[in-house]
Order: structure tokens, then C-alpha cells, then sequence
């Protein structure tokens, strides 16, 4: 199949888009690669990597050693490259997203270095990525994965022991550590590199004058559908667009749920609306509860716990023995409800912003019934 354009329709020039075409400069900084992935169609990024003596780079104010695309919303990450391939299970990528490469803000956007939380309850280090979310995302999205479920996959991921300050100066990552009261040694800045379809997310569809215009809508939900469409050898139309993405993560739920999976999206961020992307990819899914997380948090607190009778009442609480199992089953069921209802807010959502650019008909008022029963389909397996 021929991949770039699919009869009439032509992928968005992303180095034009209104507010994501601009590039900011980046600089090599001292680092060492931490995670390989052994997917085959990422071992020329990898090598890539592995080429340099500091394979891993942070953003700058000043001259930098090469120049990376900067997603509007994103507000630590960059786009390395957009190139169509497929992975060994023949699914189809195109961006390379770098996460924890250093807070940018604004429009034009500003390279604004380290930053303390700046939003009440934000409890990131702005710009950073910690490792061990890092590690979480990545143990989580593989768990996905073997279930069929589309993710944005982890290709590498880089410890950077240098960071750069306001002054464009490149410091050992302690330098920080004072200033916003965090031992970065400790915290281990890590930079993600992964591989996406589009980095655009829900939570970018809202049209809204101050910050956004239809325009760019229109930019992000075309290159959405094009991408979608050479995934599925045909073109679609915007309305069979909405139709794919609402089966999708109905199913993708449903799947999730009847593996006692749970995505949270009510607790993350923007309600989930941040956390999928326009291809129907979860991303960011250290929130998520897993069998295998749980146990790994039981074993390592049940390893620390020797002795410490403080952390014994912690793992009795968290992990209590005597619930009977109708209980476990009551507690599951509100649990899938609620994680429901919050995935039924985000595709009523994001039918509402296609919606404002393009005319879907009786579907705008059919997506949640649409949505539940692609959800039991898999649900109920």
C-alpha cells in the first residue's frame, strides 16, 4: 500500500501548522541510554542514538546543536521526526515524540528552563520527566500493548546528568536541586522517546479564540484522518473518522476492563482529554491501575514493611485481607462505572469539537450509545 496520500486526500505540511510548526533549538548534554526497546522498526532511531557520545539534549534559549519541532500544549516535549513506517506487528507510526526535554510556554513559545509548579495541585517538575514514571508508563503501555490495545510505544528512554539553566548554560542537574527544593540526583530526569501516529491530542480541539482557532482544528483533525485512513488502506470521510474513533476506544476500554484494568481518566489530567490522541493512542499511563502494578507496589511494600510497623498499617489499608469476594466484585463494578462515565464525557467531547468544523449529522447525539456497545462487545467476552 502506497503510504502518503490515499486518494484525494493529502497529509497537513506539519512544519506549517498555525501553532505547531515552530522549532526551537536543543543541545547535547551529558546522559546515558537506560531502556532499549527491541521492537525492530526502532533500531535506526536507536542506533541513532547510540551514535552519539551524549545521546541524550535539552532544550535552550541560546545556539543549539540542532533544532526540534514544539507541539503547542505540550509543554515538555518535542517532535524529533515525522516519517511513516510500521512496526512488526504492522501498525503504523509516524511521530517521534521526546518527553521531559524542558518547559516551553507561549505562543510564539519560550524555552523557560526548570520551573516549579505554577498550577495549584501540579505537583511536576515542569519540564522534567521522573524516571520512575517513566518506567511506569512504559511497564504499563507494554502491558497494553500485548493486548492489542494502540499506545504510544516507548523507543528509548535517556538519564540526563546535565540540564540547562535560564541563561542557556549547560549544568550538572543538581545545579536545580536547591532552587525548587528536590534532589534531581535522586529524581533521575529522564527523556522518553516514543513513537506515536500524531502527538495531537483531544484536549487540543477546543476551540476557543483566546488560545486556539478553527483553523488549526481543522490542521490537526485532517491530518488525523489522513493518518487514519493510510492505517486502513481507505479514505474516510470526518464523519467516518468519528465513527472509527468511537468503536476504537469504546473496544479499547472494554478490553481494559475485562483484563481488571483501570485507565483513571477521571483523575488525570483535563479528564484524559490530555491523555489521548487524535489516532486513538493512550498515552501517559503511569495513572492507570494494572493486576501486575498492584503487585508490584503489594511486593515492594510488603519488602519494606519488615519491621516498620507504620508501613504494615500503610499495606493493610492499601491491600486489605479481609474483603469478602462480592465486595472485590462491588468495588470492580463501580470502579469500571466510573471509568466509564469519564470515557464518555472525553468522546462526547471530542464529537462536539469535530462537530464545530465538520457537519456529522444525528451522530453527535448517537457517540455515547455508539460508544457502549462497542464497549460491551469486548466487555462482555
Amino acid at each position: 500500500m502506497e503510504i502518503g496520500i490515499i486518494g484525494t486526500r493529502r497529509y497537513v505540511d506539519l512544519t506549517n501548522l498555525t501553532l505547531d510548526g515552530q522549532r526551537l533549538p536543543a543541545v547535547y548534554v551529558n546522559s546515558r541510554i537506560i531502556y532499549k526497546s527491541d521492537e525492530s522498526s526502532f533500531q535506526g532511531i536507536i542506533r541513532d542514538l547510540e551514535s552519539r557520545d551524549k545521546p541524550g539534549f535539552f532544550l535552550t534559549n541560546q545556539k543549539g546543536d540542532f533544532y526540534v519541532r514544539i507541539r503547542w500544549m505540550l509543554n515538555r516535549h518535542c517532535v524529533l521526526s515525522s516519517d511513516l513506517f510500521y512496526d512488526s506487528k504492522r501498525n503504523l507510526y509516524r511521530d517521534i515524540d521526546a518527553k521531559g526535554v524542558g518547559y516551553t510556554r507561549g505562543f510564539p513559545m519560550k524555552f523557560l528552563s526548570v520551573r516549579l509548579p505554577e498550577m495549584e495541585g501540579d505537583i511536576e517538575l515542569r519540564g522534567i520527566l521522573h524516571d520512575d514514571v517513566a518506567i511506569e508508563d512504559r511497564e504499563i503501555t507494554e502491558e497494553l500493548e500485548e493486548l492489542g490495545i494502540r499506545v504510544a510505544r516507548h523507543v528509548a528512554q535517556i538519564e540526563l546528568y546535565d540540564l540547562v539553566n535560564q541563561e542557556g548554560e549547560v549544568v550538572p542537574r543538581n545545579y536545580f536541586s536547591e532552587e525548587i527544593g528536590v534532589n534531581l540526583d535522586m529524581v533521575r530526569p529522564t527523556v522518553a522517546i516514543r513513537a506515536m501516529g500524531t502527538t495531537s491530542r483531544i484536549w487540543d480541539l477546543r476551540v476557543n479564540n483566546n488560545t486556539h482557532n478553527q483553523n488549526y482544528i481543522r490542521e490537526i483533525v485532517d491530518d488525523a484522518v489522513s493518518l487514519v485512513s493510510a492505517e486502513l488502506g481507505y479514505e474516510l470521510s470526518p464523519e467516518e473518522y468519528v465513527e472509527w474513533f468511537v468503536d476504537t476506544m469504546g473496544r479499547q476500554l472494554g478490553v481494559i476492563h475485562r483484563n481488571k484494568m483501570m485507565t483513571d481518566f477521571t483523575g488525570q489530567i483535563h479528564g484524559g482529554q490530555h491523555n489521548l490522541t487524535l489516532d486513538c493512542r493512550l498515552t501517559d499511563t503511569y495513572h492507570y491501575q494494572t493486576p501486575k502494578k498492584l503487585r508490584r507496589i503489594y511486593e515492594r511494600l510488603l519488602r519494606e514493611a519488615e519491621g516498620q510497623p507504620a508501613l504494615k498499617g500503610l499495606l493493610d489499608d492499601m491491600f486489605p485481607s479481609n474483603k469478602t469476594e462480592e465486595e472485590v466484585r462491588e468495588n470492580n463494578r463501580r470502579c469500571d462505572k466510573i471509568d466509564r462515565e469519564g470515557h464518555e464525557r472525553v468522546v462526547k467531547a471530542f464529537t462536539d469539537s469535530v462537530g464545530e468544523i465538520y457537519p456529522l449529522g444525528s451522530l453527535k447525539d448517537d457517540v455515547v450509545d455508539r460508544f457502549g456497545k462497542a464497549y460491551e462487545s469486548e466487555k462482555g467476552h
